[in-house]
């Protein structure tokens, strides 16, 4: 334990706080052993094989995060480990699409860490909502340039901080520099994760849940339900469940309600929907009725029916951005169409299988006979398989044999076995 007592956690209380298992990594370096060994002395009863995917959860809200946490601070003596993962949003959120199973990086965060001479992961770049950098407006990257892939776990037995846990090459170097960094505009979402970030240790304490937050923020006075689920893009039942307690809201859906009521995601998980300036009056969703063309509406039910291979009504009108109603009052035609359509669909399917059969025994009765083995009806079942009780299928084994008896000299003669009178 004394080689960890001068071990310190990067970023603490700022944005960039590093997060468990990139800890977990610099541990294993300053030990020195591989990270897989420095996890089986301290975390022995979860590193197992086939546990990787646990592993890739140790910096959420579950079992595993709070095992990690608690492992670390008794092997190492580091305080506040649990810090370093998001156990303080446990209750009020699902780790469902919390946590990003990939790791994933922003290639300039690690060059100037590099440059500094402090190399870490932080916390922010777990959660899943996080897809661009506040920092320098760059999308996050999954994919490993050296070895190209995509799919990494964030730990694995020979991990390394700011290295690819697949091949272990170094993210930042200057070769794996991205030819074209687009710049994102809107970086609202991350800078609210920022924000969450930094008052996690208060999350911990204050322990919100989402029924009082939920609660808190849609009542008649700023927002209705209905609108709040138009405006979520959810159910209205969902957020009847919300308020009632029943389910849990994603993060996601707390980013768009702190949207839509103006406050920040921290004011918001704290309850703090007071002292902002919420809108008094209710937000209301008009939906604009536009005309609709029938012209247009047949023109592209007709074009869906050419374009779908498996055509069934709710499939075209799908297609053809039209409702099944609309269709049944207006134009009721094109419902015949389709069913006509479909028939006609269904016995050319029934025709072209029925000819792949058809010459899957023919080819079966002639290989036979060129091997010189009599092609009776269970040597054709046994070569052919189920084929030969399809329907028609006598009648191409007699066709064949009809062939076959017409040749000048045919190898095989049919049996044909007296009747009992």
């Amino acid at each position: 334990m004394e080689r960890f007592n001068a071990v310190t956690i990067h970023g603490m209380g700022t944005p960039m706080m590093e997060c468990s298992t990139g800890l977990v990594k610099r541990l294993a370096e300053r030990a020195p052993v591989s990270t897989g060994d420095f996890l089986r002395a301290i975390w022995t009863r979860r590193w197992m094989p086939g546990n990787l995917q646990v592993l890739a959860r140790a910096d959420g809200i579950s079992r595993p995060a709070r095992e990690l946490a608690l492992a670390l601070r008794l092997a190492t003596g580091i305080a506040h480990t649990r810090q370093l993962t998001l156990a303080a949003l446990a209750g009020f959120t699902s780790e469902a699409e919390l946590i990003d199973e990939r790791q994933r990086w922003c290639w300039a965060c690690l060059h100037g860490m590099l440059a500094i001479g402090r190399i870490w992961e932080p916390l922010v770049w777990r959660i899943r909502d996080y897809e661009t950098c506040h920092i320098h407006r760059t999308p996050l990257q999954s994919q490993c340039p050296a070895c190209l892939r995509r799919r990494i776990l964030p730990l694995g037995s020979y991990s390394r901080v700011g290295c690819c846990s697949a091949c272990g090459e170094w993210l930042g170097a200057e070769v794996y520099k991205p030819a074209h960094i687009t710049q994102a505009e809107d970086i609202g979402r991350s800078e609210q994760i920022c924000r969450l970030i930094t008052v996690m240790p208060q999350l911990s304490v204050a322990r919100p849940t989402a029924r009082a937050i939920v609660g808190s923020c849609i009542r008649p006075d700023i927002i209705l339900e209905r609108d709040a689920a138009t405006l979520l893009d959810v159910g209205y039942r969902t957020v009847r469940n919300w308020k009632a307690g029943t389910n849990i809201p994603k993060l996601k859906h707390y980013l768009d309600l702190a949207s839509v009521i103006s406050v920040t995601l921290d004011n918001l998980l704290l309850n703090r929907t007071d002292i902002v300036k919420a809108p008094q009056v209710s937000v209301r969703v008009e939906r604009k009725r536009t005309s609709i063309d029938p012209e247009l509406v047949e023109q592209a039910w007709r074009t869906a029916i050419g374009t779908l291979d498996d055509i069934s009504i709710p499939q075209v009108a799908n297609a053809a951005n039209v409702s099944i109603t609309y269709v049944r009052e207006h134009l009721p035609h094109l419902l015949d169409e389709a069913k006509e359509a479909r028939r006609q669909a269904e016995r050319a399917r029934r025709s072209k299988k029925a000819a792949i059969q058809s010459s899957q025994i023919s080819a079966c009765f002639r290989n036979l006979v060129q091997a010189g083995i009599y092609p009776s009806y269970d040597k054709i079942q046994e070569f052919a398989g189920t084929v030969v009780r399809a329907k028609g299928a006598s009648a191409v084994i007699a066709d064949e044999w009809s062939r076959l008896e017409a040749m000048p000299n045919p190898p095989f003669r049919r049996l044909v076995f007296p009747q009992n009178r």
